[in-house]
């Protein structure tokens, strides 16, 4: 079984190393450092503008943002497209792009047009302003030697992407012209930023102009600008409290403010038609869901945030889930438990406290404390792969918990410290009732993300009768996690974990290593466990390592709603003990339709 791990962990590193050549597999950028001082100085010279008029944009910000688009900050040292679009004008590209995301002060139909920003700012700009500008050109420069950087203008390329560590703005107008050309005005595009799109309005385009400016497809709001509850990047933030790599996508729809209130939301169904396989294997339609909202502000400084998430597993698969073979955890085997309807209820609080640092705290009846990775519905690299991992309750069981306090410190985006105070006892089977709130357990969790490319945790939890069968046993639980993400055209996400659970004098370990390379056509996922395992049922008593390997693809169709068919194939492998119950090898393998917003 090691040497079967160490064979397939170097092969699909190998095939992630070669998945797109001209970056490979990435390093963390040498201008990360650089960046995040240059988007302090921008901050700073977009609030001194502010405060002398300068800033008249007709873009509402993201939380946490100074108000007005950055590029007429950059190049004229002023925004004046909240005028120019009252007085019938058009506005610049990156205030177009706002408009095409929900974020425009005025109805969508108000933008007729780009009026490209082309000229350079009157008189010397402000000190952060020249600061940035240096501090931009020197990053630049390092994407540009790194490969990531691949702009579609010229004059220096764009800003908007170079913050995130990566511009594939060429690629993708490359691609969309090629769409149009093979499928005329159904083409479906990729877009470029707004700061391209004024560009190529601007006539410093560098790729040629046959696809007309007005055809030219803008991205989606790039969710990582969007400051998070616990961040400067909303795409950072995984379930509970968990970090990310920064350079993550975002799943979250922007949703019209309400009353100050920026609100998001996201939605996921998937339809299974599941044959687990082997003599213990059983077949079923199943659904699985997950709808979560949140909406943020800032209060005197202080950032509030409010989330509210739910499912309808239990309604649609019944109170014994979905099958999947080996899969343990609240008093079920061979079956994966329904989620609660109700699976989080929080509030958010978090304020700077000066020098990069920011303190926060996370009060949720019901939610997740610092303890494990982000769990697997909400981590790039497991979200499209149907079947939940075996090593759940190794890892990430606590995401659904009667009671949570937490309280933590950040530094830069970079380092976050975390403890929580919650509930051990796991959900029971009612799962349209509220289980009974206790505080009696805690847990740490130390969180490193080197670059927006990369995250790595290491967590410790004590937790008290987490099993309603053996309510005097208690148990102890250590998780160490890495998050890679890849963004471009085609997002690559991969995750390692190996845990530990200790009751009493028996160490249970579990390793996981999965992998989703997206494609702007679909998906190809691929997940490999190994397991102790001493709760399943109906074998001889004490403890198995089992193994699984889970793989498979899902095809996007076309449509606004990104709906998609998949199928997978999971592979299990036994100790000599356990093959008289399950068979020698045990074959699952399932059919999907996937539904999620954006």
């Amino acid at each position: 079984m090691i040497r079967l791990w160490v064979t397939l962990v170097c092969l699909l590193m190998a095939v992630a190393g070669f998945a797109h050549p001209p970056a490979g597999l990435r390093v963390p950028s040498l201008a990360a450092r650089i960046l995040l001082q240059a988007q302090a100085e921008l901050q700073t010279a977009k609030v001194a503008a502010a405060a002398d008029g300068r800033m008249n944009c007709c873009i509402r910000p993201m939380a946490g943002k100074a108000p007005g688009c950055d590029l007429c900050l950059r190049l004229r040292g002023r925004c004046d497209c909240g005028p120019e679009l009252v007085s019938g004008n058009g506005v610049c590209g990156e205030c177009k792009a706002g408009y095409e995301n929900g974020r425009g002060l005025f109805p969508k139909d108000a933008v007729p047009k780009v009026i490209a920003v082309k000229s350079p700012p009157k008189g010397t700009p402000d000190a952060a302003l020249a600061k940035y500008g240096e501090l931009m050109n020197e990053a630049k420069r390092t994407l540009v030697k790194e490969g990531r950087f691949g702009c579609c203008v010229g004059n220096g390329g764009c800003d908007e992407c170079a913050r995130e560590e990566n511009c594939g703005c060429a690629a993708n107008l490359l691609a969309d012209q090629r769409a149009v050309a093979k499928d005329g005005a159904k083409a479906k595009k990729l877009g470029i930023c707004g700061q391209c799109l004024n560009g190529q309005a601007a006539g410093i385009g560098r790729m040629g102009h046959s696809m007309a400016v007005a055809d030219m497809a803008v991205m989606a709001d790039d969710m990582g600008e969007m400051t998070g509850a616990f961040s400067a990047r909303m795409a950072q933030e995984g379930s509970g409290t968990t970090w990310l790599p920064g350079s993550s996508p975002m799943s979250m729809t922007m949703q019209s403010p309400f009353r100050g209130w920026d609100v998001m939301t996201m939605g996921m169904v998937q339809f299974l038609a599941v044959d687990a396989g082997g003599k213990r294997g059983e077949r079923q339609l199943a659904a699985n869901s997950m709808l979560m909202g949140m909406a943020q502000r800032e209060v005197r400084g202080t950032r509030v945030g409010l989330r509210l998430m739910g499912s309808l597993d239990a309604l649609t698969n019944g109170d014994r889930g979905y099958p999947v073979l080996l899969q343990t955890g609240e008093g079920l085997t061979d079956r994966q438990h329904p989620h609660d309807a109700l699976m989080e209820a929080a509030v958010t609080l978090s304020r700077p406290i000066g020098r990069g640092a920011r303190g926060f705290l996370y009060l949720a009846p019901i939610g997740e404390p610092a303890l494990g990775t982000a769990a697997f519905p909400h981590r790039e690299s497991g979200l499209e792969i149907p079947e939940a991992p075996i090593n759940h309750h190794w890892n990430d069981g606590t995401h659904i918990t009667y009671g949570v306090l937490t309280a933590g410190l950040q530094l830069a985006d970079r380092w976050k410290l975390e403890a929580s105070a919650f509930n051990g006892r796991e959900p029971d089977s009612r799962r349209f009732q509220f289980d009974p709130i206790r505080i009696n357990s805690y847990s740490g969790r130390l969180t490193w993300n080197p670059s927006s490319d990369w995250s790595a945790n290491v967590s410790y939890g004590f937790l008290r009768s987490p099993e309603a069968s053996m309510p005097t046993e208690n148990g102890h639980r250590w998780v160490l996690g890495v998050h890679y993400n890849r963004p471009g055209n085609g997002n690559l996400a991969a995750t390692f974990i190996a845990a530990s659970n200790l009751h009493g004098d028996e160490k249970l370990g579990a390793l996981l290593f999965e992998v989703t390379q997206g494609m702007p056509s679909g998906s190809l996922f691929f997940r490999m466990e190994s397991v102790d395992k001493d709760e399943l049922a109906g074998v001889p008593a004490g403890t198995h390592r089992v193994g699984k390997l889970t793989f498979g693809g899902l095809k996007e169709l076309p449509g606004k709603q990104r709906l998609g068919v998949g199928a997978y194939v999971s592979l299990s492998f036994l100790p000599e003990a356990l093959k008289s119950a399950y068979g020698s090898s045990p074959v699952s393998f399932g059919v999907f339709a996937r539904l999620r917003t954006r």
